[in-house]
């Protein structure tokens, strides 16, 4: 191999980052999955604020501990007799009404962790104890499997890092547009015969193998891509679901994706910022559904939120909120049953100032374990949960 041929290789790992296919030592032999369609992890970094997400409207508390930040009545979507939703969650009423959107109430975990970092990783994992620190959720569920097809990534990552995808079996892709990723692609010239390369060249070379496939299938794919019936918000949120329903509707069948929206760590004026990170998201999810309804493919999606934590329940001196534990969080899709999951926590009964978990954040991946991916409660317990699906799914 000459020096040039070297050098792309080692900038083939940078420019496209890309986790290759193997056996992870640390997970033990996993059925299967049976993919029904696509998982697509929303990920709302920071910590979002599930008080002023999905509303008690008609508890005072809910006023009294947030004399500026409580979202008055009048202004709140009732979706029953206690709980409303944001004013910025107006566009996704119709998923509601459709009951195609489900929220899961009080979403945590034993013994919350208040710290970023720590509590992004025991969501990745889904081990709130230090029992394991890799894989990921989604890579202990799919164990030695693959489940893309071949010339196609098992997941893309659009948005933020790949935490639940990491150290498994699961080959990984990392992505803005897919005509990036084909373009990025086209400039690397095939590699000269090796007679016997180094184990980390070996390395550079299968993935560039699997990148310059993977390139051809999405260039292929794109040359079918029908015309998009709906325009999506120019926002990072509004652009990574783009893609992602770009991907779907050009019949790349990936089994996961992941997206991520920033900015819920929301210390200082969180009033007006976290109206506006709601109404970004509510507004590209709901181009993501019309989208995919008339394609015909939203039967095929399950769109899950995640995030490291909630809130604390009263605000603090500088009109905003500190790091909580539990918050709601949803579920979308054409196959989802909506409508409300678990029992709302309640603002009389604290945890030194933070709401009580009502359900095992593992129940939610479960769930997916279980039904989406079909494995049973086999599946479910892999990721650390015995107790009964939830049924939203």
């Amino acid at each position: 191999m000459h020096r040039r041929q070297v050098l792309q290789a080692a900038l083939l790992a940078a420019a496209f980052p890309w986790t290759a296919r193997f056996v992870g030592a640390a997970a033990p032999p996993a059925p299967a999955p049976a993919i029904r369609g696509s998982l697509v992890l929303v990920d709302l970094r920071g910590g979002n604020d599930g008080l002023n997400t999905l509303v008690p409207y008609r508890d005072p508390e809910y006023d009294r501990l947030r004399p500026t930040l409580a979202i008055a009545r009048d202004r709140v979507l009732a979706l029953d007799e206690d709980l409303g939703g944001a004013p910025a969650l107006q566009p996704l009423l119709p998923a509601w009404e459709a009951g195609d959107l489900a929220w899961i109430l009080g979403v945590g975990y034993p013994n919350p962790n208040r710290s970023h970092f720590r509590s992004r990783e025991i969501w990745d994992t889904a081990a709130p104890d230090d029992s394991i620190r890799e894989p990921g959720w989604i890579a202990r569920a799919f164990g030695s499997h693959g489940g893309g097809a071949a010339g196609r990534p098992d997941a893309v990552v659009l948005g933020g890092d790949d935490g639940p995808l990491r150290g498994g079996a699961l080959q990984v892709l990392s992505l803005q547009t897919p005509e990036t990723f084909v373009r990025e692609a086209a400039r690397l010239s095939a590699p000269a015969p090796v007679a016997a390369p180094a184990e980390a060249l070996a390395h550079l070379l299968t993935v560039r193998g699997a990148v310059a496939e993977t390139a051809r299938e999405f260039e292929r794919a794109l040359a079918r891509l029908p015309a998009e019936p709906v325009a999506f918000p120019a926002t990072p949120v509004g652009r990574q679901l783009r893609q992602v329903a770009r991907l779907l509707l050009a019949g790349l069948e990936i089994p996961v994706f992941k997206v991520e929206v920033g900015g819920f760590d929301t210390h200082v004026g969180q009033g007006a910022r976290h109206a506006r990170l709601l109404g970004q998201l509510a507004e590209a999810l709901a181009a993501f559904r019309r989208t995919l309804r008339a394609a015909g493919q939203w039967d095929r999606v399950l769109v899950l939120s995640v995030s490291e934590f909630g809130r604390r329940v009263g605000e603090n001196a500088s009109q905003g909120t500190d790091h909580g534990a539990a918050a709601a969080q949803f579920a979308l899709g054409g196959r989802v049953k909506g409508g409300f999951y678990g029992e709302p926590p309640s603002l009389h009964d604290l945890d030194r100032g933070d709401l009580r978990y009502r359900v095992d954040f593992r129940r939610l991946y479960g769930e997916i374990a279980r039904v989406w991916w079909g494995q049973g409660d086999a599946g479910a317990a892999r990721l650390g949960t015995t107790e009964p699906g939830l049924g939203f799914r």
